[in-house]
């Protein structure tokens, strides 16, 4: 679910979930180090859902 309540796949909940974790750990440039995070932190996600559905 987003912040506005709508139900999101599990594409976008990653990117939005991996967007907020990265922006609250990287405090000296959040913008940018979040943009560089962000990718590899969502694949994280996929790839452990997908382990899981074996």
């Amino acid at each position: 679910m987003s912040v506005t309540s709508r139900r999101l796949c599990a594409g976008c909940s990653d990117q939005l979930a991996a967007t907020a974790a990265a922006m609250m750990v990287n405090s000296e440039n959040p913008v940018g180090q979040a943009i560089a995070t962000t990718g590899w932190l969502a694949a994280l996600r996929a790839h452990r859902r997908a382990r899981q559905g074996d």
